[in-house]
């Protein structure tokens, strides 16, 4: 694997390991997951690419492969779904981590070849099937493939189940994607080329900027596929094996990272500028009692410093927000207060003294483990477009 990866992948296993009591335990049990799944992909990078065909009913990706692999591999019907379970197609030299992925994904139908050494398919169920355990299956084992080929017609070319919760929000993650306009036999000559464009100024405003896209007919009904050696020749000989593979674990890096920092809302800043606003509530709270110990100051304050725990407990995220309101009900800032006028005659600087004591420290505490989540995780973010803009440019 990729030094640069790993590395980086050290530094995201320490931001999830400081995210407890920040994210919620489901999204930092994903975030480990994801993380773990990466680090058990060693030996595969510069491997063999693993690419999802992914489409709609119809768009033909069984017949794709099968036009790839010179043989029906997989099978092809009119019954509508027919692909039920992933088909992975791959090397008969592939390395122990193309195993591992494929068990990872639970991915048990396998067929070897000899026809790309450093390609492996897998056919996945179609997208917009009336079998909604096909779109989960495909939606789980999406963001763990290196490369997706997305098949489409020209019938279904503009579907917007296919644009809209597909395609639209990872045209961030370009680099991993391929598109074949399939069925181009069932189209006049001239409307082959008008097709296409049209799929490219889709996908553009997708957000994709440089969408690739082969014009192919798999399974023609009269004569022999077409396009299918341009797409092979692509596949043997430009795709860049290990460059596509390390692009997508950076890109799922990021994506770990961005989902960690937002669930515990750490993006505006780690601390909140707690230093500076504790200071002023306590003071403030402090000078009004050393002036008037009843029971009015005492009100005034405990609503000053109740509504700055209940302002932190918003703006550091609900995971950390909760545990703040059960750590610091209104009876430990109302014995707080008391213990701030311990004595008589108290002078400000005292009940400051003693508030901070009470409040401030174990509030401190809090925050600045927040702060220390939040600092590693910028880090890991800024090493992760560090690392992205040295790949780009290699």
């Amino acid at each position: 694997m990729n030094r640069g990866v790993l590395e980086l992948i050290d530094t995201v296993e320490l931001a999830i390991s400081r995210s407890t009591g920040h994210s919620p335990r489901d999204v930092i049990t994903e975030a480990q997951r994801r993380t773990d799944s990466l680090r058990n992909r060693k030996g595969h990078f510069g491997d063999v690419l693993v690419v999802a065909l992914a489409g709609g009913t119809g768009s033909g990706k069984s017949s794709l492969l099968n036009a790839v692999a010179g043989e029906d591999v997989a099978g092809v019907s009119v019954l509508r779904p027919h692909t039920q379970t992933p088909l992975a197609w791959i090397p008969v030299d592939h390395s122990e981590g193309v195993e591992r992925l494929l068990d990872d994904l639970e991915i048990s139908q396998r067929v070897l070849q000899d026809v790309l050494t450093t390609i492996a398919f897998v056919d996945l169920p179609d997208i917009d099937s009336v079998a909604d355990w096909h779109r989960q299956m495909v939606e789980s084992l999406l963001p763990h493939v290196d490369a997706v080929l997305w098949v489409v017609d020209p019938e279904k070319y503009h579907d917007e189940i296919l644009h809209e919760d597909f395609l639209s929000p990872l045209a961030a993650f370009e680099e991993q994607f391929l598109f074949a306009l399939n069925k181009i036999d069932r189209l006049s000559v001239p409307d082959v080329e008008v097709v296409r464009e049209d799929l490219v100024a889709s996908l553009r405003h997708d957000g994709f900027k440089q969408p690739l896209v082969f014009a192919v007919a798999a399974n023609p009904d009269q004569g022999e596929a077409k396009g299918i050696d341009q797409l092979l020749e692509f596949l043997s000989e430009q795709v860049d094996v290990k460059r596509v593979a390390i692009g997508k674990a950076i890109n799922d890096i990021g994506a770990i990272l961005t989902e960690l920092g937002a669930s515990a809302e750490v993006w505006n800043g780690g601390f909140v500028d707690f230093e500076l606003r504790w200071h002023h509530a306590r003071d403030l709270s402090a000078e009004e009692l050393a002036k008037d110990s009843g029971a009015a100051a005492r009100d005034d304050a405990l609503c000053r410093l109740e509504d700055f725990v209940a302002a932190l407990a918003v703006e550091v995220g609900p995971t950390l927000g909760n545990r703040l309101r059960q750590d610091f009900p209104s009876d430990r800032i109302e014995q707080a207060v008391s213990s701030g006028l311990a004595d008589e005659g108290n002078v400000a600087a005292e009940i400051a003294n003693r508030l901070e004591a009470a409040l401030g420290e174990p509030l401190h505490q809090l925050l600045w483990r927040r702060a220390s989540f939040a600092a590693t995780l910028a880090s890991a973010v800024v090493a992760t477009h560090q690392l992205r803009a040295r790949h780009l440019t290699n």
